[in-house]
């Protein structure tokens, strides 16, 4: 890497997005415990803050690289969530922390529409990202004209005319990934006025908060792999089980080899699917110009591995729970 100048790839996009909402969350969290009585020194505010802390470790290489340059970033639907924001300026923290626990009214109502849209950028953080660079490698015309597309409501088209046949499938596919329904028609895309996209791949989740991209034609074999990967992580631990209090011999230990190696091939198969659903942008890196004369040190790829402390973390969310339900209790009694 040449002096003055920083890579960002897809996977620091994707860990600043994890951390930064984790951070979030935990901040919230105590702030929401101090102005409902809770202490400073108090041990579930003490065990928020260090864990912020520990967040804010692994943030801080990555919020170095994105200071130094002239990021374009993409944050899909921005237009909406602030509107969203404005109205929630005219309402008091009392009324907000009110409306979380009744779960009713128009704040409530508020903060889940504003939480939907929130999610689904969270849930669609690794193409947002992958979109992002995307634009960041074209023009700066071209990639303002992505990050309205993306950002705003309403009618909108790309002209790209000079961008070649994959680029073009990438920005479409992409687009629709995060929710902006797009066509390809004579060079542009457009968005689509009936809210029907590109419908050349289907979504399909495949644990708590990921998904993969597939071609239609291919869920039938996607979601049977999926089957074998349940089935034979059932054999397995199984197997394991039986093993820990005795040796297994003869047909058992041959069949614990062969739904060890069988579990370690489906898996295999799935990482496939997901290297095909990157659509070869996954591993996309743009090199900027620093806006300081300095050489940063490029971090490794890794996916958010903040430790939790399990049993700190209930007693937290126990904390949160118990104040919630006495706040709720007593509004029902003044009721």
């Amino acid at each position: 890497m040449e002096s003055g100048e920083v890579i960002i790839s897809v996977q620091d996009l994707v860990n600043h997005v994890a951390y930064s909402r984790k951070k979030g969350e935990h901040k919230f969290s105590a702030e929401f415990l101090m102005r409902h009585g809770a202490k400073e020194d108090e041990m579930h505010v003490k065990a928020l803050q260090s864990q912020i802390a520990q967040i804010e470790e692994r943030l801080a290489p990555i919020e170095k690289k994105l200071q130094a340059v002239d990021l374009l970033v993409i944050a899909p639907h921005r237009a909406k969530i602030e509107i969203l924001n404005e109205k929630m300026k005219g309402y008091a923290q009392a009324e907000i922390d009110k409306a979380m626990y009744e779960k009713q009214g128009a704040v409530y109502h508020l903060l889940r529409e504003r939480g939907a849209l929130t999610k689904r950028n969270y849930d669609n953080r690794e193409d947002i990202a992958r979109l992002t660079l995307l634009a960041n490698s074209l023009s700066k015309e071209e990639g303002m004209a992505i990050k309205r597309m993306a950002e705003e409501e309403g009618d909108a088209s790309l002209d790209l005319g000079g961008l070649d046949a994959d680029t073009k499938m990438s920005l479409l596919v992409l687009l629709n990934r995060i929710g902006v329904p797009a066509l390809l028609s004579d060079g542009k895309i457009e968005r689509s006025k009936n809210g029907h996209g590109y419908e050349g791949e289907v979504a399909r989740e495949y644990s708590a908060d990921k998904r993969v991209w597939l071609p239609k034609e291919r869920l039938g074999e996607f979601d049977g792999n999926e089957l074998d990967i349940v089935e034979l992580n059932r054999k397995v631990q199984r197997l394991n089980a039986i093993k820990q209090v005795r040796e297994l011999e003869g047909a058992e230990a041959a069949e614990f080899t062969k739904a060890q190696n069988d579990y370690v091939e489906v898996i295999g198969k799935r990482k496939q699917f997901l290297a095909e659903s990157a659509k070869g942008v996954s591993q996309l890196k743009v090199k900027m110009q620093a806006r300081i004369d300095d050489v940063m040190k490029e971090i490794e790829d890794e996916r958010p591995k903040v430790s939790e402390n399990k049993e700190i973390k209930q007693e937290v969310k126990d904390a949160v729970s118990e104040m919630l339900e006495g706040k709720k209790a007593a509004v029902e009694e003044k009721k």
